[in-house]
């Protein structure tokens, strides 16, 4: 049965993203479509210490970010596990979409950060697909 869940606020986004890396093993994936700039304007340095986190536990990290966000995709590119693509410009939006185990949450910061999380084996599966497609037409 789906279970869903609401982080909410700057507290809430921390709280996910250490759910995340929590719920992430060692060989596990986690795929990230439509990454914009916005986001690691505001968490950079968040973004930083996550990152070597994943690494140390080895968990790999597929991620598509906004065609604005390139700047970002060329530093995070350079670690170990990781994949970086970019998504054209007129599909970007300051949305984006984790997908890992059976989970897949809804991200957005534009303002009062909120991450909506969906916990179904189904639903994930179905949000793997997508990102294969978009991986494929995506741009190194």
């Amino acid at each position: 049965r789906p279970i869903t869940e609401v982080y909410d606020g700057i507290k809430g986004f921390k709280t996910f993203h250490e759910f995340m890396i929590k719920e992430l093993n060692k060989g596990d994936s986690l795929y990230v479509m439509g990454a914009p700039r916005e986001a690691n304007d505001k968490f950079g340095a968040y973004y930083v210490d996550w990152n070597e986190r994943r690494v140390k536990k080895g968990i790999t990290l597929k991620i598509i970010f906004n065609h604005d966000a390139r700047s970002y995709g060329e530093l995070r590119k350079k670690l170990p596990l990781t994949e970086v693509r970019y998504i054209k410009q007129e599909l970007e939006t300051p949305s984006w979409i984790d997908v890992f185990g059976d989970y897949v949450v809804t991200v957005n910061v534009r303002t009062n950060p909120v991450c909506f999380l969906i916990r179904s084996k189904e639903t994930a599966n179905s949000y793997r697909k997508y990102f294969d497609i978009l991986w494929k037409q995506s741009v190194k």
